[in-house]
Order: C-alpha cells, then sequence, then structure tokens
C-alpha cells in the first residue's frame, strides 16, 4: 500500500485498521516473547557459549542490554501470570503496559493489575507501578522494624 492508495481509504477504515494493526503487532510481539520464555527455559542461548538469553538477544537480534533483560523478564512473567498473557495474546494490553505491570505484579493482583492496565493509558500504568514501587520499600522497612521491635521482657 502505498501513501496515494492510503489518501483514498475512508477515514473510518483507517482509523479501524489501526486498531487492529496494533492488536495484531502486540499478539504477534506476545508469540515471539513465549518463544524467548521456551528458549531461556531451556537455556538454548548456552549452545553458543552465551552466559544469559539476554546476551544472546543482544549478539543475535540486536537489541540493547537493558531491553534484551526487560525483554527476557516480561517473557517469564508471561508464563508465570496467565491473565497477563491472555489480555496481551489478544490485544487488550500492550507490550508497555506489559512490562509496568510484570514489576509489581504477584498472583494475588494479577487480576486487579490487568483491569487497571486495560482501562488506563501506557503513562497512566507507568506512574501507578512508579509510584506503588517508591511505596512499597517504605511498607516493608515499616513492617521490618516491627519486627524487630517486638520482645519479651520478664521483671
Amino acid at each position: 500500500m502505498d501513501a496515494t492508495t492510503l489518501t483514498e481509504i475512508p477515514l473510518e477504515h483507517l482509523e479501524a485498521a489501526l486498531c487492529q494493526g496494533a492488536a495484531n503487532l502486540t499478539a504477534a510481539e506476545h508469540t515471539w516473547l513465549l518463544q524467548v520464555a521456551e528458549f531461556d527455559r531451556r537455556r538454548g542461548w548456552e549452545v553458543w557459549g552465551c552466559h544469559s538469553c539476554a546476551f544472546w538477544l543482544c549478539w543475535q537480534v540486536g537489541l540493547d542490554n537493558r531491553t534484551a533483560n526487560e525483554k527476557v523478564r516480561v517473557a517469564n512473567a508471561l508464563v508465570r501470570f496467565p491473565l497477563i498473557s491472555e489480555a496481551m495474546r489478544t490485544g487488550q494490553l500492550s507490550y508497555s503496559k506489559v512490562r509496568a505491570i510484570t514489576r509489581i505484579v504477584k498472583p494475588e493482583t494479577e487480576l486487579d493489575l490487568v483491569q487497571l492496565a486495560i482501562a488506563g493509558t501506557t503513562n497512566h500504568v507507568e506512574r501507578i507501578v512508579s509510584a506503588y514501587r517508591r511505596a512499597e520499600p517504605i511498607e516493608a522497612m515499616r513492617e521490618q522494624r516491627q519486627f524487630e521491635g517486638r520482645a519479651l521482657h520478664n521483671r
């Protein structure tokens, strides 16, 4: 399709094609990430003398180290969290949203995070995850101090 052909498409058809295309890209990336998780699980990267799947992705796919590490982390999270995986597979959640929520997801929070991510923009989801990550250590430290402060005194 060239630019001239695109100008002839009715706007509502172009809009539908854009939305469907985004869902298709997300579904394809979901499949690719599941393949990455399986390659990592089987340690296929060791055959090439690589020390990690992320290192192999840098070498073979051309990703930078940070991106490769994130892809492997997200890929393995998709295997562990079926609701997130399904939402990405169907195009409801983009990679960016999945990447964000898998930073904080636990089995008991998975459904809530999927619903939050479906309802919000990527920026909205990233801000919530960032705020949660900043608040979480404070709560953990408070609980640790309470635990350490407990004592039994015998007079």
